[in-house]
Parts: C-alpha cells; structure tokens; sequence
C-alpha cells in the first residue's frame, strides 16, 4: 500500500522505492570501486580534465571520495618527492594556485627568514645580521640587501637571530655565506679590505642559513644580551 499521501510527514512508496533503488545502486558502484582500486586501477588518470578523486567525489560522495585518496595518499607517499606534493595540496586547500615563499615570523609573501648563529656562543645584535648581510651581498637587481631586511627578532638563546629578507636576496646571502664558509671563514685576511678591522664572519664565528623552524624566541621587550 502507498500508505497515504496525506500525512505531512509521511513518504510516499513510490519515493522510498526510488531512494532504496538510489542506495543500492550507490553500494554496488562503491563495491566496483573497490574492487578496481585493488586490483591497481590508476588514480591519476583524468576525464575531461578531472581526475577519478574529482568526480569521486562529486558524484560518488565521501566514502568513495576517502577511498580514492587513501590509494592516492599511499602512492604519494612512496614517492621521493612526498613533502613537495603534500605541500602544494595544502597550498590548494588555502586556496593558492602556487606555492611561494612566505617569512616564518610575519607570513608575508616572498619573504625567506634567515637565522644567523654565533658559533663561539656570543650574544647577537640585531646590527649584526645587518652588517653580515651588507658584506655577503652588498646589492642585489640594483638594491642594496641591508636595507631590505625586514622583520629581525632575538631568540630565547642570546647567540641566534631570525630576520627576514626577500626570497632572492635571502638565497643569495646564503650561498654567498656557503662559499665564504668554503674558504674558511676568508681567516687569512686576503679578501679584507686594507684598514677594515675583521668582522664576525672574517673570524669564522657566524653561521648563516635558511631557517626551516622558528626556534624559541625571546619575547618582545626583553633586554638585549649586549652584543659586540
């Protein structure tokens, strides 16, 4: 019987029928679907420029959508290149068409955070990532880099700095450093100018690299450690 149409809250048999049809149908395409997944169906292949997770998802719902991506995720995985994809899949979540550079202490956009170290444990001063700067790469497309420094912050430990630069000229202050470290530390004073007294990098005491982790840093406000 069709149990009457006339309850507010009633479905007709005609509509359950329809949806048990639906339901059955969506179970046996979720069975097919596992079934080719483990028998190492591609994932990647696309249609019409939509991969199989795509239209899993949009037709099939999430359970056919998670299987597809727990397939996807462990090929990712074997891969050498694992961090990479990761990365830009976050970046496609945010809503990023590409992945750029962005500082570690502001967020902004095409901007490296560098650390800089004393070696011998000596406290640092905002003036000497400066000064370390202005030596490795003194200019950069016809800017000078020590002027482009942006955002420098003293960390817990008073030997390391964090700051900022543009991507570029945080790459080039980095593999200019790696080279002096090559000649180390230039502690024969031949690529020192006459007169100039020798700096921190002269004396082979700093270490400058790309910062992949803020450490801890020293809370704003706080007393300097003296510097030198």
């Amino acid at each position: 019987a069709d149990g009457g149409g006339g309850g507010s809250g009633g479905v007709s048999g005609g509509a359950a029928a329809e949806w048990g049809s639906g339901w059955a149908e969506g179970e046996g395409q979720l069975r097919c679907l596992r079934l080719l997944l483990s028998s190492g169906a591609s994932v990647e292949r696309e249609y019409f420029g939509r991969t199989a997770l795509h239209l899993a998802a949009a037709v099939a719902g999430l359970e056919a959508a998670a299987s597809f991506a727990a397939a996807a995720a462990a090929a990712l995985l074997e891969g050498d290149d694992a961090l990479q994809k990761v990365a830009a899949m976050c970046a496609v979540v945010a809503g990023q068409s590409s992945l750029s550079q962005h500082s570690l202490l502001t967020g902004e956009e095409h901007l490296k955070t560098l650390l800089v170290e004393a070696t011998d444990g000596a406290p640092l001063e905002a003036r000497d990532a400066v000064a370390s700067v202005a030596q490795l790469v003194p200019s950069l497309n016809g800017e000078r880099c020590a002027d482009s420094i942006g955002k420098i912050r003293q960390c817990a430990s008073p030997c390391k700095l964090v700051f900022d630069l543009p991507d570029e000229m945080a790459d080039a202050v980095v593999a200019a450093f790696d080279a002096l470290a090559a000649t180390d530390g230039g502690e024969d004073g031949a690529a020192r100018p006459s007169g100039r007294r020798p700096t921190l990098l002269d004396s082979g005491v700093l270490s400058i690299s790309a910062c992949a982790e803020l450490p801890e840093l020293r809370p704003l406000g706080g007393r300097g450690g003296g510097g030198r």
